[in-house]
């Protein structure tokens, strides 16, 4: 959410005109977390060319899938994060959240090999979005979403847990 949006949202927060009844605390959350905000830096993502974007889970760990044994599949739950973005962030929040380090190093790299060839089979994504970029794109933007997530969530912590 840009700070354009937030400011119609605000508008309408200070017009009584919001369907939400927002909380104060929840207010200077968003407002800080958009003043910290590297907005030129959130451009440059954009409009990268090696980042492929794709409809992506955006709360994706254990808890919101379950295992179909009747189909032998997994399933994905929770969808109120659902958007554009890295498919490869998806991969990354799941593998630095959930998988033991050890795991991950062995893992990671197969994991990207068929997260990459299901991308090119049935994301239609360009020729240009090698394995490389993809694996360059896991490394650099999960990171910064899990770190982004981490310094968002321990702004309103309570002092006793952070």
């Amino acid at each position: 959410m840009g700070p354009a949006v937030w400011s119609g949202v605000k508008a309408k927060i200070d017009a009584g005109e919001s369907p939400i009844k927002w909380d104060a605390n929840i207010i200077a959350c968003i407002e800080a977390s958009l003043l910290k905000a590297n907005w030129e830096e959130q451009e440059r993502i954009n409009n990268d060319p090696e980042v492929s974007f794709t409809l992506t889970h955006g709360d994706f760990h254990a808890a919101n899938m379950v295992w179909d044994y009747k189909e032998k599949k997994l399933v994905l739950l929770d969808f109120e994060m659902c958007g554009i973005g890295s498919g490869a962030i998806d991969l990354g929040q799941f593998m630095i959240g959930h998988v033991p380090p050890q795991m991950r190093r062995e893992h990671e790299m197969e994991l990207l090999e068929r997260y990459h060839k299901n991308l090119q089979t049935f994301a239609n994504v360009p020729d240009s979005y090698t394995l490389e970029k993809c694996v360059k794109e896991y490394k650099l933007h999960s990171s910064e979403r899990y770190c982004a997530f981490l310094t968002f969530a321990a702004s309103f912590m309570p002092k006793e847990l952070v």
